[in-house]
């Protein structure tokens, strides 16, 4: 299976996912604001989850731009990395209704954490999928974020481990952090690999390629504009050097 086709089917089964979450919600009865001020950890639960989903959906966009290579191994760790993202509106819609149950906030947390180590796994087999022909660059990002995906994991297990002693809410408070945290460092680390891939560019004269770009989810155009622009000043500089 080409790795468009597993992107493509990914991307559908989260958004669909991520849409039927709202079907949970109650509607508030009277219909006032006082009404809808009592369905607050319904809507509390929904926005964290949905927030979550979509902090995890940037993070496998950004990972899987510079992968070439898919085989089974992928495969089947991507359908189960679906499989408990699937349940997370049923977990969602047990926090929502039982906001404050240590039991209902533990098995959201056990949902999230498991469906956390299959995300882990699923970057762990995308890199030795593609060993032989990523670049050394985008296989360093990697590693980067299989060392993010650690600490996000810690930052869950930490929320479950409140959850079960001090305080049940602490699990979904933990969820949004982690999903904070994923995206920040996420963040930071492609547009440091940009800024290297620019500088390179430069230093090399130009050497970086369309794919060496597209490796970090950058501006194709942006990055053959700057390779333009320093072979031109290499030329200038040539010529300078026969006057």
């Amino acid at each position: 299976m080409s790795k468009e086709r597993v992107v493509a089917f990914t991307d559908a089964v989260l958004a669909i996912i991520m849409t039927i979450l709202v079907l949970d919600l109650d509607k508030p009865d009277p219909l006032t604001w006082s009404g809808f001020g009592k369905l607050w950890p319904q809507f509390l639960a929904y926005a964290f989850s949905f927030f979550w989903l979509g902090s995890m959906w940037v993070h496998l966009h950004i990972e899987w731009s510079g992968v070439k290579l898919v085989d089974q191994p992928v495969l089947w760790t991507s359908i189960t990395l679906l499989f408990f993202c699937s349940l997370i509106p049923y977990s969602t819609s047990l926090v929502a209704g039982n906001f404050y149950s240590s039991t209902a906030q533990a098995f959201y947390g056990i949902d999230v954490i498991v469906l956390t180590i299959t995300n882990i796994a699923l970057s762990w087999r995308l890199e030795r999928a593609n060993l032989k022909v990523i670049s050394k660059d985008y296989a360093a990002l990697m590693k980067v974020r299989l060392n993010v995906l650690s600490w996000d994991l810690a930052i869950k297990i930490v929320g479950i481990m409140i959850t079960l002693t001090i305080w049940p809410p602490a699990m979904l408070v933990f969820t949004l952090a982690a999903a904070m945290f994923l995206f920040l460092k996420s963040a930071s680390a492609e547009r440091r690999m940009q800024v290297k891939i620019k500088k390179d560019a430069l230093a090399n004269n130009g050497m970086a390629t369309p794919d060496d770009v597209a490796a970090v989810g950058g501006s194709a155009e942006e990055y053959l504009a700057a390779i333009e622009a320093a072979k031109q000043a290499a030329k200038e500089a040539d010529e300078g050097d026969k006057q």
